[in-house]
């Protein structure tokens, strides 16, 4: 799924020529006085460079209403340099720590080199990074900047909180400042909420949670850098319906870093079980799976869905035969294995030495395919039963 910065507050002053936002607001009134009274342009009727009560000032006049969603894009006018909108990561589970994506566009006639993305926040909210760089923005061009935001155990959930953000960058030799930009951020409130670790307690990263529920299907939250996860909803629904599910983790990746690459690991129930603290991930051993026919010819293009405990992966057989999960043919298992194939074969035979597992499949005498190429739709649990007679789910 970095370097760690101190989190900042809107009060904060920038080094060198970074001042308060106040005092640069009160700067651009000032100028603007100076340059209507030299031009004989106006300065607006709404008050300039200071935050007004129906939104934020605009430098010439007028005010930008304030944002109402956390996805709002900030309404910008002719004068303004950038525009800023919250794109992923708008709203945060209370105690939970989240990537917050914000795509920036530059309005100006001139690229904005060597650009500074500073946000400021406040409580309930922290950042372990608050700033974010840019080599260059060329005009009109648009670029993404990723701060991780995290929301405390004590922020009240379903409101918004306000953070900003402003940017320093180079512009004909010079540097400049832009002004303050306005974004909200939305605290839900969690429904399961834990961390994931490894027997010697370090935080399991490069990985998902996922909840399974009784009629297989699942939902999926990615681990944050602490292993922490925060359930909220079911799929389409805004709320996660009370259930008992299986917990379990899923690999997002393919790295061999001894987490399972699919694990089912224990009982949730919703809603007692709001927050089960730590749950620790046995460690994976690596298996390879060769799927031959009766002849000990390699099937190619079988799906075959991988994993432990009623949680697996799918793979698809290589020509060779081996199984394929992500891009490697190296699996992490905890434990014993569970395997499952279409309903177009029987198994002749099953066998493991070692790390290596093997499956003789004959053709289904319903079916007229060759073998190796045709695949069904029904799953035949070869191995170990799933856990609590759940039908195991699939994962990309």
């Amino acid at each position: 799924m970095d370097s760690i910065l101190c989190p900042s507050s809107r009060g904060e002053r920038r080094e060198g020529s970074e001042i308060m936002t106040t005092r640069r607001r009160a700067l651009g009134v000032a100028l603007l006085v100076v340059l209507s009274s030299l031009t004989g342009i106006g300065a607006g009727s709404g008050a300039t460079g200071a935050a007004a009560e129906s939104g934020i000032a605009i430098e010439g006049g007028g005010t930008i209403p304030a944002l109402t969603n956390a996805s709002d894009t900030v309404q910008q006018s002719n004068r303004d340099r950038f525009s800023v909108s919250i794109i992923e990561g708008g709203a945060i589970t209370q105690g939970a720590e989240r990537d917050v994506t914000i795509s920036v566009t530059n309005h100006g006639n001139e690229p904005a080199r060597n650009v500074a993305a500073k946000l400021f926040i406040d409580d309930p909210f922290s950042a372990s990074n608050d700033t974010a760089r840019l080599d260059s923005l060329a005009p009109e061009e648009t670029r993404n900047l990723t701060f991780t935001v995290n929301a405390s155990a004590s922020a009240a959930p379903e409101t918004s909180h306000p953070l900003e953000m402003d940017f320093r960058y180079d512009q004909e030799g010079s540097t400049h400042l832009s002004k303050t930009y306005r974004l909200n951020l939305t605290v839900l409130r969690p429904a399961v909420i834990g961390r994931l670790v490894r027997d010697d307690g370090t935080p399991v990263t490069n990985a998902s949670a996922v909840l399974v529920g009784p009629d297989g299907n699942y939902t999926r939250e990615p681990l944050n850098a602490t292993g922490g996860f925060a359930f909220t909803s079911w799929r389409e629904e805004p709320d996660l319906p009370s259930n008992t599910y299986v917990l379990g983790v899923v690999q997002t990746g393919s790295p061999r870093d001894g987490v399972p690459d699919a694990a089912g690991l224990e009982n949730v129930t919703v809603p007692e079980n709001r927050s089960i603290g730590r749950v620790t991930v046995p460690n994976a051993n690596p298996i390879t799976v060769t799927v031959v026919n009766t002849s000990g010819a390699p099937v190619s293009d079988i799906a075959v869905n991988v994993g432990s405990d009623g949680v697996t992966r799918r793979g698809e057989t290589t020509a060779d035969g081996r199984l394929k999960v992500g891009n490697t043919t190296q699996i992490e298992i905890a434990g014993r294995p569970t395997l499952e194939i279409s309903d177009t074969y029987t198994v002749e035979n099953r066998s493991r030495s070692g790390s290596e597992v093997t499956l003789v499949l004959r053709q289904a005498s319903s079916s007229g395919s060759t073998p190796g190429f045709g695949v069904g739709v029904g799953v035949l649990s070869v191995l170990v039963a799933a856990l609590l007679g759940l039908r195991t789910q699939l994962y990309p």
